[in-house]
């Protein structure tokens, strides 16, 4: 029997910018690997939102698309439950973010990422957001090693411009820092 391979996107929000005592929100969505060019994956779910929101054609953002889905009369959960009907996984996960951004980032990835791999099996590809890690050598091997090299096969950095995947990973951090948890604590 042959193992289903996946590619999965990840972009991240954040409530109160990216400063201390605000909360960092990250967002993986993966679809099963077809024959086309794997990047391309999700793009019938990218279409499908841009139907729902009545727009031809755009780059899905958190704000607008939940606005847009107001104005057409509905939900912004309703748009989320849309997206996620169609992935063959998807999770959202926020941290506090105590002290370094970037260290918070990692750990959220890394956390995402061996719960996927867990979960679905093979992951041949993860797509990040440019800026989501550091795109050093050590940062990436870090994540690889977090997951299994057995069960994560490569990790690339592509524009949420240019990739609807990475959009749709986009709405869903979005949706979960509108209540990531609970606020900073005055010491």
């Amino acid at each position: 029997m042959v193992e289903r391979r996946y590619v999965c996107f990840m972009d991240e929000s954040a409530t109160r910018g990216m400063s201390r005592c605000g909360w960092l929100c990250m967002a993986i969505i993966c679809f099963a690997r077809g024959s086309n060019y794997a990047e391309k994956a999700g793009l019938e779910t990218y279409y499908g939102v841009l139907q729902i929101l009545g727009w031809r054609r755009g780059e899905l953002k958190w704000r607008k698309a939940c606005r847009a889905a107001r104005q057409r009369g509905l939900r912004c959960r309703e748009l989320v439950n849309f997206i996620v009907r169609r992935a063959a996984y998807a999770e959202t996960r926020s941290l506090h973010i105590e002290s370094s951004v970037s260290v918070t980032r990692i750990q959220l990835a890394a956390s995402l990422l061996r719960e996927a791999a867990q979960s679905i099996g093979l992951i041949s590809l993860v797509v990040l957001d440019q800026g989501l890690v550091p795109e050093h050598n050590a940062v990436l091997g870090k994540l690889r090693k977090n997951v299994s090299s057995t069960r994560l096969r490569r990790l690339v950095f592509r524009s949420s411009t240019k990739t609807p995947g990475i959009q749709l990973a986009d709405i869903l951090a979005g949706y979960k820092c509108r209540n990531p948890g609970p606020g900073c604590r005055k010491a």
